[in-house]
Order: structure tokens, then C-alpha cells, then sequence
């Protein structure tokens, strides 16, 4: 049960509150008195809490004479009813602030230290490109959302790159039209850890690095400056792989089989 009531208080009902509905949902129907036996909850708060629960549409009440019962609605209707208020909600949060024009600061840097709010903002980034899209990633931050999206601008747009990265070289992702790295584990032990750099109409950047131990970081910034580095950085990066992939044969015979000396660029 205690974990059920930590998940009711996430979603905004207080400890008593919680304990409250799951006694309705394991003892059916039952007057506040006995409630307050089954739920543990004080006789001195059972009532007032049972109010607001009723109130909410929670909880149910039925009157006869001079008691009452009270039931919890379904886990389905709870859901139903949390879903419908998070939306209206939500609604009314972007109706409001539309109303409110917010100051554009195009040279911040801004972080990010959290996966799932990293992940949102790659997505964020993705879907809202309107005229290109430029992408360095690795298959194992490829979820499916992420992999629908991408195909959406490369159908959408006519400047898109993607370089996707696989340390076993399998590159297995439902992605067409992409360049496959071929050194991922070179840049693994130059650099130590994944990462992924996006950039957006050539002024929105996010870059993220992914390490093997310990929390992912990002930023993400419209600084013009470190835009077009990034934008550079993954062209220069295709235009190397599409000569490597048009030309195998006489790179491996300059550079050699796996093309070590391709990589070694302090020599001559």
C-alpha cells in the first residue's frame, strides 16, 4: 500500500488523503468512523478530508438520517478524471501564456542535466525544424519516437543530414538516407563517452554528451557563433564519410584496410 501512496501523493493528494482512498478501495462502502479505524487517519481530520475528497468527485457520499457512507470511485475514473483535469489544465496554461511575450535572448547558453528533459528537448528540436536539420547520433539514444520524427523532416525537408553512430557497427534503426560513422570506437576512446549534436534551421543547437557511467549533460543555445561551428562540424563530418563511401577502394589503399592513417592527422 505504501507504494500505491506515494503515487497518489505525485499525483497531488496528500498522505491522509491517499490513505483515505485506498481503505474506500480495499472495505467497500463505510461510515467516516469506521474509516478512520481502517485508514489510520485521525477521527479529528477523517471528516474534512472526506469533504474535499467529495468535493473533487473522489470519493462518493450517500446521506440517510443521521449518518453517512462514503465509496471511492474506480482506479479507472480516477484516471479518467486526473487525465481530463492535467488537460484542461495544460489547455488553459497555453492559452495564458501565448498572451505573454517573452524576451528572446539569442546568445545564452542554457543546461540540461536530466535525460528526460535532455530527450524532450532533441525532439522539441527535431519536430520544430522548418527549413534543416542536421544530426549527429548514436543507435542507442534512437528510441521509436525520436526515429518517427526524424523520418517525418526527411520527408518534410530537403536539407537533412543524419550521421548515426554504432560502436558494433550493426546500425539498426528503421532510418533511410543516413551516413553510418565507421570509427565510432576511435571517437570512443579520444572522447569517452556518446553524445548527440543537433542543429536546427542553422540557429538552434543542442549538444549532449551521453557517458557510460554517471548522468548525461546538454546544452542548447541560439548563439549564432557556436550555431554555425556545429553546423560545420556535422557537414565537414558527411562530407568526409560520403567520400569514404563513393571511394573505398582507393582510401583503403592510401590509408590502408581500416584506414588508420586516415585518422592520424599530426602526420603528413
Amino acid at each position: 500500500m505504501e507504494s500505491l501512496v506515494n503515487v497518489l501523493k505525485k499525483l497531488k493528494f496528500t498522505e491522509y488523503e491517499s490513505k483515505v482512498y485506498i481503505a474506500l478501495l480495499q472495505n467497500g462502502s463505510c461510515t467516516g468512523y469506521k474509516l478512520s479505524k481502517v485508514s489510520g487517519v485521525p477521527r479529528s481530520k477523517i471528516y474534512r478530508i472526506l469533504e474535499t475528497l467529495v468535493s473533487q468527485g473522489v470519493v462518493e457520499q450517500s446521506t440517510a438520517e443521521n449518518s453517512s457512507l462514503y465509496q471511492a470511485i474506480s482506479p479507472e475514473q480516477l484516471s479518467a478524471l486526473l487525465e481530463s483535469s492535467f488537460k484542461e489544465t495544460l489547455s488553459t496554461f497555453k492559452e495564458e501564456s501565448a498572451l505573454i511575450s517573452m524576451e528572446k535572448s539569442n546568445h545564452t547558453i542554457w543546461e540540461l542535466e536530466e535525460w528526460r528533459s535532455i530527450l524532450s528537448k532533441i525532439k522539441m528540436h527535431v519536430s520544430e525544424a522548418k527549413s534543416s536539420l542536421l544530426i549527429q547520433i548514436w543507435v542507442d539514444e534512437l528510441d521509436d519516437e525520436l526515429t518517427t520524427l526524424i523520418k517525418q523532416k526527411q520527408q518534410e525537408l530537403d536539407d537533412v543530414i543524419i550521421i548515426i553512430y554504432d560502436r558494433h557497427k550493426e546500425y539498426k534503426t528503421s532510418l533511410s538516407n543516413y551516413y553510418a560513422h565507421g570509427f565510432e570506437q576511435d571517437k570512443l576512446n579520444e572522447i569517452g563517452h556518446r553524445w548527440i549534436t543537433i542543429v536546427s534551421d542553422k540557429t538552434d543547437v543542442l549538444y549532449a554528451t551521453v557517458p557510460f557511467k554517471g548522468k548525461p549533460k546538454a546544452i542548447h543555445t541560439k548563439n549564432p557563433i557556436l550555431s554555425f561551428f556545429a553546423s560545420e562540424y556535422v557537414i565537414h563530418d558527411a562530407y568526409c564519410l560520403r567520400l569514404i563511401d563513393n571511394f573505398p577502394e582507393q582510401i583503403k589503399n592510401q590509408y590502408g584496410e581500416d584506414m588508420k592513417g586516415l585518422r592520424n592527422l599530426f602526420s603528413m
